[in-house]
Protein backbone atom coordinates (compact mmCIF):
# COMPACT_ATOMS: atom_id res chain seq x y z
CA UNK A 1 0.00 0.00 0.00
CA UNK A 2 1.42 3.02 -1.01
CA UNK A 3 -0.02 6.15 0.82
CA UNK A 4 0.45 10.04 0.09
CA UNK A 5 0.22 11.98 3.81
CA UNK A 6 0.28 15.23 2.79
CA UNK A 7 -3.41 15.64 1.69
CA UNK A 8 -4.60 14.61 4.88
CA UNK A 9 -3.67 18.27 5.64
CA UNK A 10 -6.65 19.35 3.40
CA UNK A 11 -9.09 16.70 4.32
CA UNK A 12 -8.00 13.87 1.62
CA UNK A 13 -6.63 10.86 1.84
CA UNK A 14 -4.84 9.21 -1.40
CA UNK A 15 -4.18 6.00 -1.74
CA UNK A 16 -1.82 5.55 -4.81
CA UNK A 17 -1.64 2.09 -5.01
CA UNK A 18 -3.22 -0.73 -3.47
CA UNK A 19 -2.54 -4.54 -4.15
CA UNK A 20 -3.90 -7.52 -2.95
CA UNK A 21 -2.39 -11.16 -4.00
CA UNK A 22 -3.64 -14.74 -3.71
CA UNK A 23 -6.75 -13.69 -1.57
CA UNK A 24 -9.41 -16.78 -1.00
CA UNK A 25 -13.05 -15.82 -0.06
CA UNK A 26 -15.71 -18.70 0.48
CA UNK A 27 -18.99 -18.51 0.91
CA UNK A 28 -21.15 -21.04 1.74
CA UNK A 29 -25.17 -20.87 1.67
CA UNK A 30 -27.86 -23.25 2.96
CA UNK A 31 -31.23 -22.03 2.35
CA UNK A 32 -31.80 -18.86 2.52
CA UNK A 33 -29.06 -18.49 5.18
CA UNK A 34 -25.38 -17.25 4.70
CA UNK A 35 -21.77 -17.92 5.85
CA UNK A 36 -21.62 -14.36 7.04
CA UNK A 37 -25.14 -13.44 7.88
CA UNK A 38 -23.68 -13.06 11.49
CA UNK A 39 -21.48 -10.01 10.16
CA UNK A 40 -24.62 -8.07 8.52
CA UNK A 41 -26.47 -8.22 11.63
CA UNK A 42 -23.90 -7.32 14.11
CA UNK A 43 -23.28 -4.54 11.33
CA UNK A 44 -26.74 -3.35 11.70
CA UNK A 45 -27.30 -3.33 15.29
CA UNK A 46 -23.95 -1.26 16.04
CA UNK A 47 -25.28 2.30 17.65
CA UNK A 48 -25.23 5.17 15.56
CA UNK A 49 -22.77 7.97 17.48
CA UNK A 50 -23.25 10.83 15.48
CA UNK A 51 -25.05 13.50 17.96
CA UNK A 52 -27.20 16.39 16.08
CA UNK A 53 -24.61 18.34 16.96
CA UNK A 54 -21.84 17.08 15.23
CA UNK A 55 -20.97 19.28 11.92
CA UNK A 56 -20.31 17.16 9.55
CA UNK A 57 -16.87 17.79 7.96
CA UNK A 58 -15.98 16.84 4.46
CA UNK A 59 -13.29 14.20 3.45
CA UNK A 60 -12.19 12.60 0.85
CA UNK A 61 -10.91 9.16 0.20
CA UNK A 62 -9.14 8.86 -3.36
CA UNK A 63 -7.87 5.24 -4.08
CA UNK A 64 -5.65 4.69 -7.34
CA UNK A 65 -4.41 1.17 -8.85
CA UNK A 66 -6.26 -1.14 -6.81
CA UNK A 67 -5.56 -4.44 -8.00
CA UNK A 68 -6.08 -8.10 -6.93
CA UNK A 69 -4.11 -10.50 -8.65
CA UNK A 70 -4.66 -14.85 -8.04
CA UNK A 71 -7.49 -14.84 -6.02
CA UNK A 72 -9.38 -17.92 -5.37
CA UNK A 73 -13.46 -17.72 -4.65
CA UNK A 74 -15.02 -20.86 -3.29
CA UNK A 75 -19.64 -20.38 -3.58
CA UNK A 76 -20.36 -24.26 -1.69
CA UNK A 77 -24.24 -24.12 -2.43
CA UNK A 78 -25.42 -26.97 0.28
CA UNK A 79 -29.05 -26.20 -0.78
CA UNK A 80 -28.06 -27.87 -3.99
CA UNK A 81 -25.35 -29.88 -3.19
CA UNK A 82 -23.07 -28.03 -5.22
CA UNK A 83 -19.88 -26.19 -5.14
CA UNK A 84 -18.23 -23.79 -7.88
CA UNK A 85 -14.58 -22.84 -7.14
CA UNK A 86 -13.42 -19.53 -9.49
CA UNK A 87 -9.23 -19.62 -9.84
CA UNK A 88 -6.85 -17.31 -11.27
CA UNK A 89 -9.36 -14.29 -9.99
CA UNK A 90 -7.90 -10.69 -10.50
CA UNK A 91 -9.03 -7.50 -11.63
CA UNK A 92 -7.54 -3.80 -11.78
CA UNK A 93 -9.65 -0.44 -10.65
CA UNK A 94 -7.57 2.76 -12.22
CA UNK A 95 -9.28 4.84 -9.62
CA UNK A 96 -12.20 5.17 -7.21
CA UNK A 97 -12.89 8.53 -5.37
CA UNK A 98 -15.10 8.86 -2.59
CA UNK A 99 -16.91 11.74 -0.82
CA UNK A 100 -19.65 11.44 2.08
CA UNK A 101 -22.66 10.69 -0.66
CA UNK A 102 -21.27 9.58 -3.73
CA UNK A 103 -19.06 6.63 -5.30
CA UNK A 104 -18.65 7.39 -8.74
CA UNK A 105 -17.03 5.70 -11.85
CA UNK A 106 -16.14 2.41 -10.23
CA UNK A 107 -14.37 0.05 -12.92
CA UNK A 108 -13.71 -3.43 -12.64
CA UNK A 109 -12.67 -6.55 -14.92
CA UNK A 110 -11.78 -9.76 -13.90
CA UNK A 111 -11.26 -13.32 -15.66
CA UNK A 112 -13.13 -16.84 -15.84
CA UNK A 113 -11.55 -19.66 -15.57
CA UNK A 114 -12.64 -20.31 -18.94
CA UNK A 115 -10.94 -17.57 -20.38
CA UNK A 116 -14.32 -14.81 -20.34
CA UNK A 117 -14.48 -11.84 -18.94
CA UNK A 118 -16.23 -9.51 -16.89
CA UNK A 119 -16.20 -6.14 -16.88
CA UNK A 120 -18.12 -2.85 -15.51
CA UNK A 121 -18.11 0.72 -14.73
CA UNK A 122 -20.55 1.75 -11.40
CA UNK A 123 -21.89 4.51 -9.54
CA UNK A 124 -23.49 4.39 -6.11
CA UNK A 125 -24.78 7.17 -4.08
CA UNK A 126 -24.45 6.45 -0.33
CA UNK A 127 -27.08 9.18 1.25
CA UNK A 128 -30.40 7.88 -0.98
CA UNK A 129 -28.81 4.35 -1.88
CA UNK A 130 -29.44 4.67 -5.66
CA UNK A 131 -26.94 2.77 -7.68
CA UNK A 132 -26.42 2.34 -11.81
CA UNK A 133 -23.96 0.10 -13.71
CA UNK A 134 -22.87 -0.61 -17.04
CA UNK A 135 -21.26 -4.15 -17.67
CA UNK A 136 -20.43 -6.60 -20.13
CA UNK A 137 -20.03 -10.47 -20.26
CA UNK A 138 -17.97 -12.52 -22.85
CA UNK A 139 -17.26 -15.99 -23.02
CA UNK A 140 -19.30 -16.98 -19.96
CA UNK A 141 -19.79 -21.21 -20.01
CA UNK A 142 -22.90 -21.92 -18.56
CA UNK A 143 -22.08 -25.22 -18.02
CA UNK A 144 -21.70 -24.55 -13.90
CA UNK A 145 -25.13 -23.27 -13.72
CA UNK A 146 -26.48 -27.01 -14.59
CA UNK A 147 -27.20 -28.11 -10.91
CA UNK A 148 -29.46 -24.57 -10.52
CA UNK A 149 -31.00 -25.08 -13.93
CA UNK A 150 -32.21 -28.60 -13.21
CA UNK A 151 -34.61 -27.08 -10.62
CA UNK A 152 -36.90 -26.02 -12.97
CA UNK A 153 -36.39 -27.91 -16.35
CA UNK A 154 -36.26 -31.61 -17.10
CA UNK A 155 -32.32 -31.53 -18.15
CA UNK A 156 -28.82 -33.29 -17.57
CA UNK A 157 -26.90 -31.32 -19.55
CA UNK A 158 -25.93 -27.89 -20.28
CA UNK A 159 -23.39 -26.12 -22.71
CA UNK A 160 -22.48 -22.92 -24.37
CA UNK A 161 -21.32 -19.73 -24.08
CA UNK A 162 -22.83 -16.34 -23.39
CA UNK A 163 -21.95 -13.06 -23.19
CA UNK A 164 -23.70 -9.33 -24.09
CA UNK A 165 -24.20 -5.80 -22.98
CA UNK A 166 -26.20 -4.87 -20.35
CA UNK A 167 -27.32 -1.93 -18.09
CA UNK A 168 -28.45 -2.08 -14.32
CA UNK A 169 -29.80 -0.16 -11.89
CA UNK A 170 -32.13 0.59 -8.77
CA UNK A 171 -32.30 1.53 -5.17
CA UNK A 172 -30.79 -0.96 -2.68
CA UNK A 173 -33.25 0.00 0.07
CA UNK A 174 -35.73 -0.79 -2.66
CA UNK A 175 -35.16 -4.78 -3.71
CA UNK A 176 -38.26 -4.38 -6.26
CA UNK A 177 -37.16 -1.22 -8.24
CA UNK A 178 -34.00 -3.25 -10.39
CA UNK A 179 -33.89 -2.26 -13.83
CA UNK A 180 -32.39 -4.48 -16.37
CA UNK A 181 -31.70 -4.01 -19.84
CA UNK A 182 -29.49 -4.77 -22.48
CA UNK A 183 -28.36 -7.44 -25.55
CA UNK A 184 -27.06 -10.62 -25.16
CA UNK A 185 -25.94 -13.39 -27.38
CA UNK A 186 -25.26 -17.17 -27.23
CA UNK A 187 -22.85 -19.66 -28.92
CA UNK A 188 -22.98 -23.33 -29.53
CA UNK A 189 -25.91 -23.54 -26.82
CA UNK A 190 -27.12 -27.21 -26.10
CA UNK A 191 -29.26 -28.86 -23.35
CA UNK A 192 -30.18 -32.58 -23.08
CA UNK A 193 -32.46 -34.77 -21.35
CA UNK A 194 -32.01 -37.21 -18.64
CA UNK A 195 -31.30 -39.71 -21.54
CA UNK A 196 -28.26 -37.72 -22.90
CA UNK A 197 -30.14 -36.51 -25.91
CA UNK A 198 -30.24 -33.28 -27.47
CA UNK A 199 -33.17 -31.70 -26.79
CA UNK A 200 -32.57 -27.84 -27.39
CA UNK A 201 -29.85 -26.53 -29.49
CA UNK A 202 -28.35 -23.58 -31.31
CA UNK A 203 -24.79 -22.40 -33.27
CA UNK A 204 -25.50 -18.98 -32.13
CA UNK A 205 -28.04 -16.92 -30.93
CA UNK A 206 -29.13 -13.19 -29.95
CA UNK A 207 -31.83 -11.19 -27.44
CA UNK A 208 -32.52 -8.24 -26.77
CA UNK A 209 -33.59 -7.22 -23.09
CA UNK A 210 -36.40 -4.08 -22.93
CA UNK A 211 -36.94 -2.61 -19.32
CA UNK A 212 -36.83 -5.56 -16.87
CA UNK A 213 -37.94 -5.85 -13.57
CA UNK A 214 -36.44 -9.47 -12.37
CA UNK A 215 -37.86 -9.06 -8.87
CA UNK A 216 -41.43 -7.88 -9.98
CA UNK A 217 -41.40 -11.02 -12.15
CA UNK A 218 -41.75 -8.66 -15.51
CA UNK A 219 -39.36 -9.72 -18.15
CA UNK A 220 -39.83 -7.93 -21.40
CA UNK A 221 -38.19 -8.79 -25.03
Amino acid sequence: VHIKPFPLISSKLVVEQFRLVKPMVTIVRKDSVYNFDDILVFLKSKPKTESSDDKKTSFGYFLKNISLARGTFVFNDKTVDHITTLHDLGFFIPSVSFNQDEVKDAGFKFHFENGGSFQAKTDYNQKNGTYKADFSVDKLDIAPFLPYAKGYFHINGLGGLVGGDFHLSGNINKTDSILLNGKGHVADFSANDNNGHKVLGAKSGTVTLLDTYPMKFDFRF
